[in-house]
């Protein structure tokens, strides 16, 4: 499956998620465009997309997409923050890629 990580995701992420092809936005030269824009240039060449942008779901049209979104949320964006999130399998994946918005939760505890 191919996975592509937003530009906020911690980089070090990608190498936590094997089994996949997975890439960056900046390696796949799309660095810097707006969501709606970036969305619009993968849909179609990525089966998912991996962001921690809650609000993506509700600033853009994702049903016209042929792409699924896996929004990563936990206590922050460093690595160490979302490296519980990565799944052990590919289950995560298999959700998004029905292109439905799958939303990954850590246990967030005070």
């Amino acid at each position: 499956m191919k996975l592509l990580l937003d530009e906020c995701v911690a980089h070090d992420l990608k190498g936590d998620l094997t089994g996949h092809e997975v890439a960056t936005v900046i390696e796949a030269g799309l660095g810097g465009l707006e969501n709606g824009e970036l969305l619009r240039a993968v849909s179609g060449a990525y089966d998912t997309f991996i962001t921690v942008d809650r609000n993506l779901p509700f600033q853009q049209n994702i049903q016209s997409l042929q792409l699924g979104i896996i929004i990563l949320k936990a206590r922050g964006i460093t690595y160490e923050d979302l490296k519980p999130l990565a799944p052990p399998d590919s289950s995560s994946s298999k959700d998004a890629q029905s292109r439905r918005v799958y939303t990954h939760r850590s246990l967030i505890t005070n």
